[in-house]
C-alpha cells in the first residue's frame, strides 16, 4: 500500500455553510512546464472538536492523503490532519509565559 505523509507550514482557509457545517482548505502548488507557478485548492479535515478561523496558519506534524466518494460515488483527495499547532496559539503560549504577575515575593518558589 503507497503510504503519504503531510507535515510543514500551511495556511488554512475555513468556509461556513448555511447548514451550518464549515469546511477547511489549504493552497496547493506547482510549476508547469514553462516554469510558471500554478495554484489550486485542496480539502482539508481535521478531527472532530476542531475548529480555525480563517486563513489560520498552522504547523501540520502529522497528516496524510484521504479521501471520501462522492454523490457519484467519484473520489474526492482531501487531506487528514492529525496533529498540528497554530501559529496563534504558540503567539498565546509565549504570551502567557512573558506577562505573568508576581505580587509578592511569596510568591516566588524559592
Amino acid at each position: 500500500m503507497l503510504k503519504s505523509k503531510f507535515e510543514g507550514k500551511t495556511r488554512i482557509f475555513r468556509k461556513d455553510f448555511e447548514n451550518g457545517n464549515i469546511g477547511y482548505s489549504t493552497t496547493i502548488s506547482k510549476k508547469n512546464i514553462e516554469d510558471k507557478w500554478e495554484n489550486s485548492f485542496i480539502n482539508v479535515q481535521f478531527k472532530k472538536g476542531v475548529e480555525l478561523a480563517d486563513k489560520t496558519d498552522i504547523e501540520v506534524i502529522n497528516g496524510w492523503l484521504t479521501f471520501y466518494l462522492n454523490k457519484e460515488n467519484k473520489p474526492v483527495y482531501q487531506i487528514f490532519i492529525n496533529e498540528f499547532t497554530a501559529e496563534n496559539e504558540e503567539r498565546k503560549a509565549i504570551q502567557d509565559e512573558e506577562n505573568y504577575d508576581i505580587t509578592s515575593s511569596e510568591d516566588l518558589p524559592f
